[in-house]
Formats: structure tokens, sequence, C-alpha cells
């Protein structure tokens, strides 16, 4: 469910962010349009000359009125009134105003979009960090822990190491996972040279399945035809690698040092047993 949460949101942010973006750059496109001019008809006016003067003889002809001419100018838009007279010069003043007023609000349409969207990022961003600090709580306090449960000798002879060992793991934790792989080993080695059980290679002695909470399963590791050198004890290590519910992968590592069989009585010896080496690094459960 969490998951499906997390994948939702990125889907979310990623549609808020494309809506985001086309009303930033429409806000940004509409406000930086310029101001339409408007054509305004000028008549140049001429002063005529007085014709057949009764005081003077002399004759001039009245100059023929010019033609109009037009100039592109650009209407004051907080002087509307002065264009009364001429209905299209008013018109085109009055709609020169009201593009200049929704372009100051698109501007600021445009800035509050803005914060707005920072604050969603923001608000995004922590909200993703409190689903994945809800998550990592969860899975501390709800996880599965598969270890060693017991590991039983065979085919061992009086004083003899054994031949095979019988491995079980269970799941310790509070909720199910998945055993992913595994690895165990039977060898000789000296008390102060024993590889870590990371070095182990991988031979799932137990086949990877899901565990529920307090399954068992087991499996054996055979030792082979080599006898023991001396000075030499003999070790069962390995490691056990797993997944939570939100696939996390969790690897449980152990290492045992096969204590020989004591004899009490030569026809009823007791059998030796597998116990943990002391050395923590060697048995740590991730």
């Amino acid at each position: 469910m969490l998951k499906l949460l997390i994948r939702w949101n990125f889907r979310l942010a990623t549609l808020f962010g494309l809506a985001l973006g086309f009303a930033l750059g429409g806000s940004v496109v509409w406000a930086s349009l310029p101001i339409p001019p408007s054509e305004r008809t000028i008549t140049q006016q001429r002063t005529s000359v007085h014709c057949d003067n009764e005081n003077s003889r002399q004759s001039q002809a009245c100059p023929a009125p010019s033609a109009p001419i037009k100039h592109i100018v650009s209407p004051d838009p907080d002087d509307c009134e002065a264009e009364k007279p001429n209905k299209q010069a008013y018109n085109e003043c009055l709609l020169t105003r009201y593009t200049g007023e929704l372009s100051r609000y698109t501007l600021a349409l445009f800035v509050a979009t803005g914060v707005l969207g920072f604050v969603g990022l923001g608000t995004g961003i922590l909200t993703y960090r409190q689903l994945r600090l809800a998550r990592d709580e969860f899975v501390s306090s709800h996880r599965p822990e598969i270890n060693i449960r017991f590991a039983i000798p065979k085919g061992q002879g009086l004083g003899l190491p054994p031949k095979s060992v019988e491995i079980g793991i269970v799941n310790r934790g509070t909720s199910a996972g998945t055993m992913t792989g595994c690895a165990a080993q039977l060898s000789f080695h000296p008390s102060d040279r024993v590889p870590h059980p990371a070095k182990v290679k991988r031979n799932d002695f137990i086949r990877p399945r899901p565990f529920a909470v307090g399954s068992t399963d087991s499996g054996t590791i055979e030792r082979g035809n080599f006898t023991q050198p001396s000075q030499q004890n003999l070790y069962l290590s390995g490691w056990i690698v797993y997944e939570d519910n939100a696939k996390q992968p969790r690897t449980t590592y152990f290492c045992r040092q096969y204590i020989p069989e004591v004899i009490f009585n030569e026809d009823e010896p007791a059998a030796g047993s597998f116990t943990k080496v002391h050395d923590p690094d060697f048995n740590v459960i991730d």
C-alpha cells in the first residue's frame, strides 16, 4: 500500500508540474504581449487666404484642402474622454486600457502561481520524506528475521568429525519474508584463520521461497571425503539472503565451530555439536 501511494505521488507531481508549466508559460506570453497601436486620422488644417479683397486687386486662389493624414499612435489609456467624438478611437482606447489591466492581473497571477508552485513542490518533497520515514519505521518494527534454528551433525564416528550436517532455519521475525538465496559449507580451518561467511559460494542448500512468520525448513550439507588436518577445527559457515515486504534485502551470516563428542562411555558416547564462534562479525543479522 505504501509503495502504491509513493508511485501515485510521483504521478500526481508530474501532472501538477505539467499544468504549472503550461500556466506559467501562458502567463508569461500573455503578459509580454505589446499594447496594440491604433490609427488616428488627423486632418492637416491650413489657413486660407481670402479672395476677392475689395481693397486689393490681387487675387489669390485658396489652396485645396490637403488629404487626411493617418498617423499610427498609441493612445493614452488614461485619457479616453478626449476620444469620445471619434467612436472607433474611443473603443480602441477602452480596449487598450482593459488590455493593460488584464496584462497586469495576468502578471500578478503568474507571480502568485509561481509562489504556489514552489510551495506545492516543497510540500510534495516533505510528504515524500514523511512517507519514506513512515515506511522505514514500519519496516524496522515489522520485519522478518530468518536465522539458523539448529545444526545437527550426521554420520560422525567415534572421535571423528561428522560427514554432513542438517541445517534448519526459521523466520523469527514479526512479518513474512522471502528467502532469495543461501550458502553453507563444512571446512577445516585454524582457529585464527577462519574466513568470513560472506566468502562462501552460493549453493542454495534450501530452496528459495517465501517464509511466513514462524515458518521453518531444513537442508543438508556434505563435508566431503577428506581427513581433518592437524591443529585445525571443523567450521560450519554461510549466509542467508532474504527480502521483506518492501523488497529490502537483508542478510544473515552464521559461523559455527564443531565441538567433538565427550566420551563418558565407549558404548554410549555423547554426540558432538556446533556452537557459535565468539567473533560477533561472523554471526550478524542485518
